[in-house]
């Protein structure tokens, strides 16, 4: 009877090859068992137990809030942000526990290890929410009704009701419930943990003695006392720190491994796999969390491209369906005016240093900007940190290209020499004084002011009379005429006077072919903004309010700045054109 076991072994016969292999592949040996995939296994087998999976999901955990959601201006230009919209306040403080870093930060850690993320709204008593809370994701319950789906929160045993923002993660199964990527590498990860604890085991106590020493003179046989006197001597001489000391045997004496050495404790093939699946799962470069398949092939090259690679493959696309939510959840939360008919978010990349240029393309492509005529001066000093000088609100304009003017008003134009083969040109007729000229400047924005805000008013009657079903309603073509001739008539009413203002004999007709095209494509990008942001506001709970809030919005911002760029250009190009024909005349009788 053996001391493995408890009955004596079956006969087998000599001649029967295939015993070994029935035993080896024995029925009845279980399959693989895997933790079953839930968030209290996904946090001890994976956030706590598994150190690649850890740095996978802290990685992006703590990556993911740097770039900071913010609230934009949804009908301006893409500027500075608002920073004192109650929403964006409420994200920057949102409890007296955590900070918008800290809340974010969990936010990422819940949806790898959960799928789900859950804030509770807290609100005051006029209704406008004043802290945000998160919540485990496992002791939330939904309950869904027909158009919406309410929460609760178990508390002490009980479930309570709480007002939620719900993250998800997709799920093809049920949209209603994100799916982590923690679930997808569940197996890797164990598998992972099992070739550790196994080489734990090993090291620890392997059942296996790590040599033999065997007599092969069968007729020395040593008792019990010989045998624990020669292994404390063989501790001894041979133990601890004398470890590899060479031994010096008796004759009929000879010495087998039977233990692992740590070459045979490696798994490199089973290693390698187990981490680039683990990666793969949360969408994280392995060189990112010092994975040995990433480290084996990593340069300071690599990291550079694997950073950005991140960014723009994982975290965006990420941000992206965060930022979402709180556009269709958070934001509506707010008073009127401060909806999401007015802002829209963005996440704040600026400070993101795996995103940031380096210092000689930020020079470069600022440089490159500032010889287009793109930016002004003060512009270009702000691109490449440097601080603005006064009289830097000029654009240098290359030859041959029509002069634009300053953030003032004034004109200039900084441009290369002219050929010394064609004659110098007399120098532009001396400008209107200054006062006449800032007269002229108001007179003309205020009429152009006028007549856009008129043209908001009609279109406001247009889309209200599109929910009663009546009047011309959303038509962009017949918005786009009609504001092409307002526009272009005005351009060519100001060009016009300022060309007459420097020239006696000022000729129309190039200014008119100028000022239609240009109008033209300033009506279709109006327009297009008006007919996009109408159809957004007739979808919503209340579309006479929406409607009202969007040309209100457009007649007290857009209207006045269309009004103030168009005016400046206009007569830019009436002086330049002025200035042109008087050196064409004067070319032509020099002729």
């Amino acid at each position: 009877m053996g001391w493995l076991s408890s009955s004596p072994a079956p006969a087998e016969s000599k001649n029967d090859t295939t015993s070994g292999l029935l035993r080896f592949f024995n029925p009845s040996t279980p399959d693989p068992e895997f933790p079953a995939s839930t968030f209290l296994n996904h946090v001890s087998h994976g956030y706590d137990k598994n150190e690649l999976a850890y740095a996978c999901i802290v990685e992006k955990a703590t990556s993911g809030p740097e770039a900071p959601v913010r609230v934009y201006d949804a009908l301006g230009r893409r500027g500075e942000p608002i920073e004192d919209h109650p929403m964006r306040r409420l994200l920057a403080s949102p409890n007296p526990l955590l900070s918008e870093y800290e809340l974010f930060e969990l936010l990422y850690l819940h949806l790898d290890l959960a799928g789900n993320g859950f804030w509770e709204v807290v609100r005051d008593r006029a209704g406008t929410p004043v802290e945000l809370w998160p919540l485990r994701p496992d002791l939330v319950r939904m309950k869904r009704g027909t158009r919406q789906v309410s929460y609760g929160y178990v508390v002490g045993g009980r479930t309570v009701p709480v007002e939620a923002i719900h993250f998800k993660l997709p799920n093809p199964v049920d949209p209603m419930v994100g799916t982590p990527p923690m679930r997808a590498a569940l197996r890797a990860t164990a598998l992972d943990n099992e070739a550790t604890d196994f080489v734990k085991a090993l090291l620890q106590n392997s059942a296996v003695p790590g040599v033999v020493v065997t007599m092969s003179d069968l007729q020395h046989v040593l008792d019990q006392e010989t045998t624990n006197r020669l292994k404390a001597m063989w501790k001894s001489a041979y133990g601890g720190r004398k470890r590899g000391e060479p031994a010096f045997l008796q004759t009929g004496m000879d010495v087998k491994q039977l233990g692992l050495n740590l070459k045979d404790l490696e798994f490199p093939d089973l290693r390698t796999i187990s981490e680039s699946r683990i990666c793969m799962s949360f969408g994280v470069p392995p060189i990112l969390v010092g994975a040995k398949v990433g480290l084996d092939r990593s340069t300071f090259a690599n990291y550079a491209e694997a950073r950005v690679s991140f960014w723009e493959e994982t975290l965006m696309p990420l941000q992206r369906r965060i930022r979402d939510t709180l556009e269709r959840q958070l934001l509506p939360m707010f008073p009127s005016g401060a909806g999401r008919r007015r802002v829209i978010l963005r996440n704040d990349t600026s400070e993101v240093l795996a995103l940031k240029e380096s210092e000689s393309a930020r020079w470069t492509r600022a440089t490159e900007g500032l010889r287009a005529g793109g930016m002004t001066m003060n512009d270009w000093r702000r691109e490449v940190g440097l601080p603005e000088v006064p009289g830097g609100e000029v654009f240098l304009m290359p030859s041959g290209v029509i002069a634009t003017r300053d953030a003032a008003g004034e004109l200039q134009q900084v441009g290369t020499a002219q050929p010394a083969t064609q004659p110098d040109p007399k120098p532009d007729p001396d400008p209107p004084a200054d006062d006449a000229k800032a007269a002229l400047r108001d007179r003309e924005t205020e009429r152009a002011e006028a007549a856009l805000v008129a043209y908001l008013e009609g279109r406001r009657a247009d889309v209200l009379g599109q929910i009663h079903g009546k009047a011309v309603g959303i038509d962009p073509a017949t918005w786009n005429a009609n504001l092409t001739g307002v526009l272009a008539t005005l351009g060519l009413a100001a060009s016009s006077a300022a060309g007459a203002s420097t020239s006696e004999t000022y000729d129309i007709e190039r200014t008119k072919a100028y000022q239609h095209r240009r109008a033209e494509n300033a009506a279709k990008a109006l327009n297009y903004t008006i007919a996009e942001r109408a159809r957004e506001a007739l979808v919503s709970p209340d579309p006479h309010a929406a409607v009202a809030d969007l040309f209100d919005a457009l007649k007290a911002s857009t209207a006045q700045q269309i009004a103030a760029e168009m005016t400046d250009e206009s007569l830019a190009w009436g002086v330049a054109e002025a200035g042109r024909q008087a050196s064409r005349r004067d070319h032509d009788t020099t002729e």
